[in-house]
């Protein structure tokens, strides 16, 4: 909602529910991501044929190309139902108060193979696991609908052998999607407490939460009891 009139629009009561009434809409009457899929399949059957016939190589790249836009499909709909549940049930913060995080998702890595997990540590609290394996940078993500104003993220994170590649930025830590890649924890850390400020334009918006970790090698764990979001005014 970076343009003047979209927000306009959502930064008034009737303009904000007139808009989730018609993106519910769309979703359920027109983004049906079954038939999308199947339509994709239908598609690729008349053009591999032909690709095989040229080039075996090139028919396999074709394969895994529509391998990976099936994929991007579906994490596009796991996003929108995602963000259209969290806008609806979305609760104001007020000053000085915290919005704990929730419905974590796995971010699209950029690079390497990383490791995901969901855990419990021996006090029975949830903990988000992400391991590096070669250049690895990859995330978990939530997202927040948040009014006009300036917050801050905090929560706690715990490193263990975790080493970047020489001269770059890197390690386990916390920021806002789009936002630049701050001081982040390497080597092996007991939990630290990060906090990460940021401010919300004119109008309120969506953000995207990530957890990362920017590594060659390494554990990362973050604390997702303590994950959350303080509007400071």
């Amino acid at each position: 909602m970076s343009g003047r009139v979209a927000r306009a629009v959502i930064s008034t009561p009737e303009g904000k529910h007139r808009y989730l009434e018609r993106m519910s809409e769309l979703y359920t009457n027109v983004w049906h991501v079954e038939e999308i899929l199947k339509r994709v399949d239908q598609l690729s059957a008349v053009i591999r044929p032909v690709l095989a016939e040229t080039s075996p190589s090139k028919a396999r790249h074709h394969d895994s190309e529509v391998e990976n836009l099936k994929e991007r499909i579906t994490e596009r709909d796991q996003s929108l139902r995602q963000q259209l549940g969290a806008i609806r049930e979305q609760p104001k913060i007020d000053v000085n108060s915290a919005l704990p995080l929730s419905a974590w998702s796995r971010g699209r890595p950029q690079s390497g193979s990383p490791e995901y997990r969901q855990e419990k540590n021996s006090e029975g609290q949830d903990l988000l696991y992400l391991a590096a394996n070669g250049n690895t940078i990859c995330s978990w993500r939530a997202r927040a609908t948040l009014e006009e104003g300036v917050y801050r993220l905090e929560g706690k994170v715990r490193t263990k052998d975790v080493k970047t590649a020489s001269e770059s930025i890197g390690g386990a830590g916390l920021r806002i999607s789009g936002s630049a890649v701050p001081s982040e924890l390497t080597g092996t850390q007991d939990w630290q407490k990060f906090g990460y400020p940021f401010r919300v334009p004119e109008g309120g918006g969506e953000v995207e939460v990530v957890c990362e970790l920017r590594a060659v090698r390494g554990e990362a764990w973050f604390d997702a009891s303590t994950l959350r979001i303080v509007r400071l005014r």
